[in-house]
């Protein structure tokens, strides 16, 4: 579950954290309320529950929540503007087209080159403006809450919504956000679910660390002109992210996913003196680091790395089972696709037994990994008829058992794992570097991140404490992936001005915090869009 921080100055630019919580955060929770025999691991970014938090205690709104507020009476040219703009941003099929009177707003708009624009603004009467706010805000409640007032009531009205209706929705929607945390809680607390964390910011470790790692499974790669060597910082945003996740939680996390899933020798010794048991990636690295020689189903086993500090234990995804609920089901008649899936994972089973032989079973896992919130979308209904298929397959089978990653260490012990000697750096994206650096955009964005710690570290002995700190936490979250994984021609979004914007901003905060002036090319954007997104205006088009 990730969202990077969205915040300029007091208001959020992009309302995705929020977004997710009303419709995927709670609602997944939600789902295995209902199937307490399925187990499974909810991973959390910090940068994510801070947003949630924020929300819930009302310091921060984002934009798109702020026009949803404003009366439609009261609208400007640039507000209905930016309405059309950003209110259309969801999948058209699955959360558009279902209800006729938001495709009839729709309608009105020209989508061409995947920017929504309304020359006559007058076209629309204010009902239909109104009708508009609410519809974006009741599409993307989960299937769950909709069933619970006063969403369901709003849904079924369908059209002609009055202020008071809309600021009803408003306050009830961010209800939803304050069950979210509650929830995890409640279902940690009855040992249904394991709880995980991620690094604060969300930043490709290894890179940090080492920007020549990328040259281990990218030889060719063109390395900014500037080099890394931040371990502090890379130990800065796994030492923040414990401690946030223990202040929301009360407990050490016994896990880690790495953003990304990127590790590398450096990034597993830093991880292992933080005293986690075990991470993941994705099989592509494990194949890479047993330089091919990877015996049959090698991902199916938990992993031992030694570390100066003690043993970590690895455990690497499935890489073509996670991407089928990914990327292939969505289509799927959801009963088709749960039974699809439950026999990949009997093949997957049948070939342990006759590789390994049946007492390979106590400790062989098949690890499903995926983002938390992305591909429901693309889902009719948010993928609850799969979901719930699938939950309902796997609490009646006798061959089938979920367990956390905790569990399975438990349940197998130290002594009976795999070892591996070294690991060659890579993420679960092809095994490599290559969404995040040597792309001309890319490398330019961290030369300007290089460029801005270096001035950051020349001024300290002149700044006070609070003020270095201060600074250092523009550095940090500048550091996130994901402000580099807009950057270049493998993805795309209508939101990608946004996204270099507020990359840009925390290294001018930067230089504002140590009382120096930005450089000049900070102010140029880094980002050439081209006006045409991939894969949809916010999903993280994730090549796997």
């Amino acid at each position: 579950m990730h969202q990077p921080p969205y915040k300029s100055g007091e208001t959020y630019l992009l309302p995705w954290a929020r977004l997710h919580a009303t419709k995927d955060y709670l609602d997944t929770a939600r789902a295995l309320e209902r199937y307490p025999e399925v187990r499974t691991t909810i991973n959390l970014v910090p940068s994510l529950l801070m947003q949630l938090q924020e929300y819930v205690s009302g310091q921060a709104e984002d934009y798109v929540l702020q026009l949803t507020r404003k009366p439609a009476f009261l609208l400007s040219e640039d507000d209905k503007h930016e309405i059309v703009r950003q209110f259309f941003q969801c999948n058209v099929e699955r959360m558009i087209k279902p209800y006729p009177r938001y495709l009839q707003l729709y309608e009105h708009v020209d989508h061409r080159n995947d920017e929504c624009r309304l020359d006559d603004l007058d076209s629309l009467s204010i009902q239909d403006w109104r009708d508009l706010q609410v519809w974006y805000l009741l599409t993307w409640i989960g299937p769950y809450s909709k069933e619970r007032e006063p969403f369901h009531t709003m849904m079924m009205k369908e059209l002609n919504f009055s202020e008071p209706e809309k600021l009803r929705l408003i306050e009830e929607s961010l209800w939803l956000i304050g069950e979210i945390i509650p929830l995890w809680k409640q279902l940690k607390e009855c040992n249904q679910i394991g709880l995980s964390v991620t690094p604060f910011y969300h930043p490709i470790l290894p890179l940090l660390i080492d920007t020549s790692s990328a040259k281990e499974s990218m030889p060719d790669v063109v390395l900014p002109t500037e080099t890394t060597g931040w371990k502090d910082d890379a130990e800065l945003q796994i030492s923040g992210g414990i401690q946030f996740f223990e202040k929301v939680f009360g407990e050490t996390p016994p896990g880690m996913w790495p953003s990304e899933g990127s590790i590398s020798n450096e990034t597993l010794e830093l991880i292992s003196k933080h005293k986690i048991q075990w991470a993941a990636s994705d099989e592509t690295v494990l194949r890479n680091s047993l330089g091919g020689k990877s015996p049959p189903l090698a991902h199916c086993f938990p992993w031992r790395y030694r570390t100066e500090h003690g043993d970590i234990h690895l455990f690497f995804r499935d890489h073509h089972l996670s991407d089928r609920i990914g990327f292939v089901y969505a289509g799927w008649e959801p009963e088709m696709a749960a039974d699809d899936f439950v026999a990949h994972i009997l093949n997957r089973r049948n070939q342990l037994i006759k590789e390994y032989g049946r007492t390979t079973l106590n400790e062989a896992a098949l690890p499903i990994i995926l983002d938390g919130e992305n591909c429901w979308e693309y889902y009719e209904d948010n993928g609850r008829a799969f979901i719930e298929a699938l939950y309902k397959r796997f609490t009646n089978s006798d061959l089938i058992e979920t367990v956390t990653f905790t569990d399975l260490l438990e349940r197998t012990g130290p002594d009976n794992t795999r070892t591996i000697e070294s690991v060659r750096a890579g993420s679960w994206i092809g095994g490599d570097f290559g969404i995040w650096i040597g792309g001309e955009e890319e490398n330019q964005a961290w030369d300007a991140l290089a460029q801005a710690r270096k001035d950051l570290m020349e001024a300290r002995d002149q700044l006070s404490e609070q003020r270095f700190h201060k600074a250092c936490e523009e550095l940090l979250a500048a550091e996130g992936s994901d402000w580099f994984w807009w950057y270049g021609k493998e993805n795309t979004t209508v939101n990608d001005p946004l996204f270099d914007k507020l990359f840009r901003e925390r290294l001018q905060r930067i230089y504002s915090i140590i009382g120096m002036e930005p450089p000049e090319e900070l102010e140029k954007a880094i980002r050439q869009y081209t006006g045409k997104s991939h894969g949809g205006a916010m999903h993280r088009a994730e090549i796997e």
